[in-house]
C-alpha cells in the first residue's frame, strides 16, 4: 500500500493539453490525504466499485491501486472520457461507462453489482444522486462521497439541529450517515469557494421502515418538512391531509400537533406514516 504514488491533476492536465472547464463546474481533487482515505474506505469492502465522475483519474488511481476488484468509473465528459481510456484501460478491473451521472440507474447497477458507489459530487445534482442512491441503498455495501460541507452537515444533522431537513431523516432511516473528512478549498484545483467533506453512508442492519410503506414514509416526512417555520399541524394540513384528518392522524400516532419536523426522531415519522395510511391523503 505504500508504494502508491499520487500524480498531481495538474500534470495529468498539460500532459493533455486541457484545463478545468469552468463552465463544467470542474475543480479536481489535489489532496492526496483525501485519495487515499476516500480509497481505503471503498477499498475495505472488497467488493466492485463504481465512481461518479473519474475526471482525469484523481481518485480511480488510488480506487485500483488499494483495491482488488472491479472499478466502474462514469464520467460524461469525454475530454476526461479519452484521459481515463488512455490511463487505465490496461488495468485490471477497470471499466468506464460514458454517460451523465444524473440520468444513471444506479439502482439497476447495483442490483447487478452490488458493491459501493464514490466519487465527488457535482454540487447541481447532489441532491438527485442522494436520492436514487437513498433508493438503491439495500443492494449497495456503502456509499462514500464528497460534498459541499453545508450538504454534509445538513445530512448528519441530529433532532433538533436546524440543519435537519427532509433528506436528513429519508437518509438516516436507510443508512448511517457520517462525516469522515473535512476539506479546505485549497485541496482542490482550481480551488471553490466553498469548504467540502466526505461523508459516508452505510446500509443500516435494523431497518426502521420494514412495517411501513418507504414511499408513504418519504411523502410523510417531506409534507413534514414543507413549511419548515410551521409547526407539524400546520404543516401537514398544508400538504398532506385535511385539517381534520391531521388532528387524528397526530393524536393517533401520539405527536404533538406543536411540534416541529426537525424536533422528531424516526421512530416518530414512522408513527406518523402508520397512522397516515388510515386517512385520505391530499
Amino acid at each position: 500500500m505504500n508504494d502508491f504514488r499520487f500524480e498531481h491533476p495538474r500534470t495529468v492536465l498539460s500532459r493533455y493539453g486541457l484545463a478545468a472547464k469552468k463552465s463544467w463546474g470542474q475543480n479536481f481533487l489535489v489532496s492526496e490525504k483525501a485519495v487515499r482515505t476516500i480509497a481505503l474506505e471503498c477499498a475495505a469492502q472488497n467488493t466492485p466499485i463504481l465512481e461518479i465522475g473519474g475526471g482525469l483519474g484523481t481518485l480511480t488511481q488510488g480506487l485500483l491501486h488499494f483495491s482488488s476488484g472491479q472499478v466502474t468509473v462514469l464520467e460524461r465528459d469525454r475530454d476526461m472520457c479519452a484521459v481515463l481510456l488512455k490511463e487505465f484501460s490496461d488495468y485490471p478491473g477497470f471499466s468506464l461507462i460514458e454517460g451523465d451521472a444524473a440520468k444513471f440507474d444506479y439502482q439497476d447497477w447495483l442490483k447487478t453489482n452490488g458493491g459501493t458507489i464514490a466519487g465527488n459530487l457535482p454540487y447541481q445534482i447532489t441532491g438527485a444522486i442522494l436520492k436514487q442512491v437513498m433508493q438503491a441503498s439495500q443492494y449497495m455495501d456503502n456509499a462514500v462521497f464528497m460534498v459541499q460541507l453545508e450538504v454534509a452537515d445538513r445530512l448528519c444533522a441530529p433532532v433538533s439541529d436546524a440543519n435537519r431537513g427532509a433528506i436528513s431523516v429519508m437518509l438516516s432511516a436507510r443508512c448511517h450517515i457520517k462525516t469522515i473528512l473535512r476539506l479546505k478549498p485549497t485541496a482542490f484545483f482550481p480551488p471553490p469557494k466553498v469548504r467540502s467533506a466526505v461523508v459516508r453512508l452505510t446500509p443500516r442492519d435494523d431497518n426502521p421502515l420494514q412495517n411501513v410503506s418507504a414511499d408513504m414514509f418519504d411523502k410523510v416526512v417531506k409534507a413534514a418538512f414543507s413549511t419548515r417555520r410551521k409547526t407539524l399541524r400546520n404543516s401537514l394540513s398544508d400538504t398532506l391531509c385535511s385539517r381534520e384528518d391531521t388532528e387524528r392522524l397526530l393524536k393517533d400516532a401520539e405527536v404533538s400537533p406543536t411540534i416541529r419536523a426537525q424536533d422528531l426522531d424516526i421512530t416518530q415519522f414512522v408513527q406518523l406514516t402508520h397512522a397516515a395510511q388510515k386517512y385520505p391523503l391530499l
